[in-house]
């Protein structure tokens, strides 16, 4: 180690300077990064994100004909790296409680590879025993990460006109993380659930297509490494590196 850098820090003889410091910094570094991801871990812990959106008002007329799915999507905002999808809800027009089961499920498209994919897929009980939360009824899911060149989709299977349909959120405020939705609700008639592919209008001139959003979710930002994560592996790394200093100095006394 050098003489000169050791005496600034350390001016005494005994002991090395190096045994004394690279302990230190090593339990600082060491502190820091558990810190960290502690603090990471605790925020995930909470798994209940925030809303993709907040409904402004409602259609009283019921969807289309059922057996059927409606959607719709979105992408991220420009910006936007990292999302991480946990929940999925569909729509409780009374917020009393569901009077059928719903399939509900993300399916995702590649705007580079052009591939679509239904990648989760979930069942909402029926009754109110799914969590409740402005108006949806959620469930958790193995969360999704979702990358800046792919859109998403959201879909929900409807088994019959009932009560569960019979009025749907028609306009909302989408988080900043996402681009507003512009025509993007779509159905498909089928008795399974199935990715929406045609677009909902009342087939009269002069009509324009109707907006539904029968499927919210929860989603989290997840964060880049920042200031003090970074912090704590340099301080590792310094501590490390001293006490390597330190060995080769007691070699070299030898």
């Amino acid at each position: 180690m050098n003489a000169n850098f050791s005496s600034v820090l350390c001016p005494y003889p005994r002991p090395p300077c190096s045994m004394l410091w690279w302990p230190a910094l090593t339990r600082l570094g060491t502190a820091l990064v558990m810190g960290v991801f502690l603090t990471v871990l605790g925020l995930d812990s909470r798994a209940q994100g925030r809303s993709g959106f907040q409904v402004h008002a409602v259609n009283a007329d019921s969807l289309y004909p059922s057996p059927a799915s409606y959607g719709w999507s979105t992408s991220l905002a420009p910006g936007v790296k990292g999302v991480s999808l946990v929940a999925l809800g569909v729509y409780d027009p009374g917020g009393d409680g569901l009077l059928h089961p719903h399939e509900v499920g993300i399916w995702t498209y590649d705007n580079v590879s052009g591939v679509t994919s239904l990648v989760r897929d979930v069942t909402i009980p029926a009754g109110g025993s799914a969590a409740l939360v402005d108006g949806y009824r959620y469930v958790a899911i193995q969360p999704l990460s979702l990358r800046p060149n792919e859109s998403l989709g959201l879909v929900a299977f409807y088994p019959q006109v009932d009560a569960d349909s019979l009025t749907t959120p028609e306009s909302i405020t989408i988080a900043s993380e996402f681009v507003a939705p512009r025509n993007s609700s779509r159905w498909a008639p089928g008795a399974t659930l199935t990715i929406p592919t045609q677009p909902i209008c009342p087939g009269v001139e002069g009509e324009p297509c109707l907006n539904f959003y029968p499927v919210n979710f929860r989603f989290e930002v997840v964060p880049e490494p920042g200031p003090l994560w970074l912090l704590g592996i340099g301080g590792w790394g310094i501590g490390l590196w001293w006490r390597r200093g330190f060995r080769e100095e007691r070699l070299d006394r030898r």
